[in-house]
């Protein structure tokens, strides 16, 4: 049964293409696509573009009326392929095939999918729609469609390049005779920046010097196909029985894409030249090349058995293994400042950072200050201080110059609250064009309206209640001086879906949604408003924040639809979790970035243990430097669950870097812990003193508070010994009466007091004394370590004797020597 026979709509067949997984869909009129009749007659005339097999004049592949005179719409959808591994074998019996032609024809798992999407419609929209499918077709340019559809733009390798699924996607054309009611989605705007990944990569230079160009003649994907080949052309091929993909691999819009299809994707070379043209056709029967005659692809063969040995991985792999940049990537972190920095806030500034400088993108600071009711004095100071210490140090917006927050930039000013007359202008537009009106509820009726859904088991929204407000009611209100808010005008019970490149594609339709307040009472402008505007504006290409975004992107969405504008691409970021699994919260500990570097953990171990919460690399590495992360980091690699903030892995983590840090590194750190606690030495000692605590505490401590806890234990003459059976067996050896007294001799006889004197008077001296009694390595050190420490581990045994001074040596040592006596 027909459900809802006119008009045709996009959200409805939006709907149905979601069920018969159709990933990608846009809607077009069916008008000529004349933006793209000056490239292509450019590419002809520069004798480029013009592969033989398209032999249709521009102007007619551009004309949809030249294969369906009454068609009024045109659904292009895309279906995405994998790219199989750029792990490629360099043994010389393989030959590949470009991944397209992998698996089932392309051409007809697309006009399935067209097929079946076409039934639905017409069994359950229109019975008498009429269509004409095309994939592939030289009458028709499909990638022209697709651009014009919103669903990508064109890379410098001529593919249409969708920024979550790339360029490995087939493209299908279904013309209808109908009208179908849908949104103008402006064309995705160019994102290659300045990369010339491709442009370099391909061994036959097909893409010339700037990209955009395509000399087939050089094109291993055409010689490939082409019958009779130059020795120059058969030069040229490579290690490709069919097709080329090497511009793909490189790109780094294809990296989530990549799968092993080695099986499919390659064969012997003498396996084809011993089979017949007839068997040839049989194996290759259901696959996009069986149109290529055998011969053509026995010829190919001939010729990769031949080829020089040179390495195809020396081909590509410098493209292929170097950091995978999207030029012009700009990114922004904007807090709120509402008191010290959380360390999930951290997290947030630190992706966009490490994403920023993959990419030689910018890194932007932006202040959201919006909500004055939350704003505490210091905010600004304690955020910079934050990034600062911690390295995330921002290319633009807000920065520290000599201690002083300034902004600096072309997209200022970076502060919303100085903001304010550029949001009035785009507040002024939307209500000029019925996209936002005034509302002039009250607080007491929202509450009242609040507490009647929630009685009946609604959804808390607003009502739409001054929705419909004639312009003469809404001027007379405004000149009483009435209070009023300014709403966004929400489309009813319209899917809005765009896509996240950590969850995928999201939809939301407006049902569920609250016409969202724009401009408060106050005339500042709210977060979903401001942020729409100052992305745009500021050209952010990628907005990487916390999940807790994801309920509003949708109305982001639909502002952006309403200016015309291109949204960035989506990133959210799971939360942080307590080990409960509940959000990061002060009542399980510390939360701020202040508490932690007040406590005396490191920036950079802080910064490693955060860029692991929700990011893993390829590898089992865990400890990394900045620079490290910055080259490892890929934001494809960020899970959709949240991450446990595990204290002891931190700790761990800590502990780590404070052995590998310089004695003097140390000693700052301990410093102020330890005079808090009284426990330096006089002034003249401090520096030296501290230098051989340092060296004491470098494997006992986590982070540097725990130093006064940590020295007082070896200090400490309430210290026990080791009451283990092995530690006593040490202690009870025969030769521990004679080692006492050779130690209270040696001790009390030093004039000096160093590790250096200590290791070589009185250690070492005992054991050339007593080598008759065997006193030597583990009969010499353990008992010494265990009656003056009492433990059987620990740092150098002549610092720690260095550090507890003679006396304290001395007075441990009498009472244990006391205590030998008494047994006996």
């Amino acid at each position: 049964m027909i459900r809802n026979p006119e008009p045709l709509t996009e959200n409805a067949i939006r709907e149905i293409a979601d069920q018969i997984n159709i990933p990608l869909l846009g809607i077009i009129n069916a008008d000529p696509i004349l933006e793209m009749l000056p490239y292509e007659k450019q590419r002809r005339k520069e004798n480029h573009g013009m592969i033989p097999f398209v032999r249709t004049k521009p102007e007619r592949r551009i004309d949809f009326k030249t294969v369906m005179p009454e068609v009024k719409s045109v659904i292009v959808i895309g279906i995405p392929y994998p790219l199989f591994s750029k792990k490629i074998d360099d043994k010389t019996i393989y030959g590949y095939f470009s991944s397209v032609t992998c698996g089932m024809d392309y051409h007809q798992v697309v006009m399935a999918k067209m097929d079946e999407l076409c039934k639905r419609i017409q069994f359950e929209l229109s019975a008498d729609v009429q269509y004409k499918k095309f994939v592939d077709n030289s009458r028709l340019m499909d990638k022209a469609s697709a651009w014009k559809a919103g669903l990508g733009f064109f890379g410098k390798n001529n593919l249409l390049i969708h920024p979550q699924f790339g360029s490995a996607w087939n493209i299908g054309q279904i013309l209808v005779n109908k009208e179908i009611t849908h949104e103008e989605h402006p064309p995705i705007e160019n994102q290659c920046g300045q990369c010339q990944r491709c442009i370099k990569a391909c061994p036959g230079h097909a893409l010339g010097e700037r990209g955009h160009q395509l000399f087939y003649e050089r094109c291993i994907s055409y010689l490939t196909q082409k019958k009779n080949l130059t020795e120059s052309e058969e030069e040229r091929i490579q290690y490709f029985l069919y097709g080329c993909d090497i511009c793909q691999w490189v790109c780094p819009f294809n990296k989530r894409g990549r799968e092993n299809l080695e099986l499919d994707s390659r064969v012997r070379f003498d396996e084809i030249l011993r089979m017949s043209e007839e068997e040839i056709k049989s194996k290759f029967a259901n696959r996009a090349l069986s149109w290529l005659p055998a011969s053509v692809l026995r010829r190919n063969a001939g010729i990769l058995k031949n080829r020089s040995k040179t390495s195809f991985n020396d081909i590509i792999t410098n493209n292929i293994n170097a950091k995978e940049k999207i030029l012009m990537v700009r990114v922004r972190f904007a807090p709120s400042p509402t008191g010290n920095v959380h360390v999930g806030s951290l997290r947030t500034a630190l992706y966009n950072y490490l994403f920023a400088k993959q990419n030689d993108g910018t890194f932007v600071l932006r202040l959201e200050d919006t909500d004055r009711t939350r704003y505490q004095e210091g905010s600004v100071e304690n955020l910079l201080n934050a990034l600062y210490t911690t390295g995330v140090v921002p290319d633009e917006g807000l920065q520290l110059v000599d201690g002083v927050p300034v902004e600096n930039g072309e997209y200022g000013p970076y502060i919303q609250s100085e903001r304010l007359e550029i949001y009035k202008k785009y507040i002024q537009q939307l209500i000029d064009e019925g996209k936002a009106y005034y509302c002039f509820c009250s607080k007491e009726r929202l509450t009242q309206l609040r507490e009647k859904q929630k009685a009946a088991g609604e959804t808390p929204r607003y009502d739409g209640h001054c929705r419909n407000l004639s312009p003469e009611e809404v001027q007379k209100r405004i000149d009483n001086g009435d209070p009023y808010v300014i709403r966004l005008k929400l489309p009813e019970n319209t899917d809005i879906t765009f896509d996240d490149v950590v969850r995928g594609k999201i939809t939301i339709n407006t049902k569920e949604m609250d016409d969202q307040v724009l401009i408060k009472e106050d005339g500042f402008p709210t977060y979903h408003f401001a942020v729409v505007i100052d992305d745009h504006l500021m050209k952010i290409t990628h907005v990487i924040r916390g999940e807790e975004w994801l309920p509003s992107t949708p109305k982001h969405v639909y502002l952006y639809q309403c200016f015309g504008w291109q949204p960035p691409t989506f990133v959210h970021l799971s939360n942080i979790l307590n080990e409960d699994h509940k959000k990061l919260s002060k009542r399980q500990g510390d939360v701020a970035v202040g508490d932690f570097l007040a406590k005396g953990y490191l920036p950079e171990a802080l910064v490693n243990f955060l860029a692991l919460l929700g990011w893993s690399p390829e590898d089992d590495q865990e400890i990394f430097s900045l620079q490290e992360l910055e080259d490892a980091f890929d934001i494809h690699r960020i899970s959709n669950s949240g991450a446990v903030f595990d204290r002891e892995k931190l700790n761990w983590m800590n502990g780590q870097y404070i052995k590998k840090a310089s004695s003097e590194t140390i000693a700052q750190g301990i410093q102020p812990f330890l005079e808090k606690a009284g426990m330096v030495q006089t002034e003249s000692e401090k520096t030296v003193w501290l230098g051989k605590v340092a060296e004491l505490l470098r494997d006992r401590i986590d982070y540097f508070a725990q130093a006064p806890e940590q020295l007082t234990k070896i200090l400490d003459d309430d210290y026990q010994i080791d009451a283990s059976d092995e530690a006593q067996d040490i202690l009870h050896a025969e030769t521990v009466p004679i080692l006492c007294h050779a130690l209270d001799e040696k001790i009390t006889s030093a004039n000096q007091w160093n590790a250096e004197i200590i290791q070589k008077d009185i250690i070492k001296a005992i054991q050339k004394e007593h080598k008759q009694e065997k006193i030597k390595g583990k009969a010499l050190y353990m008992p010494i370590r265990l009656i003056l420490t009492g433990s059987m581990h620990g740092p150098d045994l002549a610092l720690i004797m260095d550090v507890l001074g003679k006396d304290v040596c001395l007075n441990r040592l009498h009472h244990y020597m006391g205590q030998l006596k008494e047994e006996k």
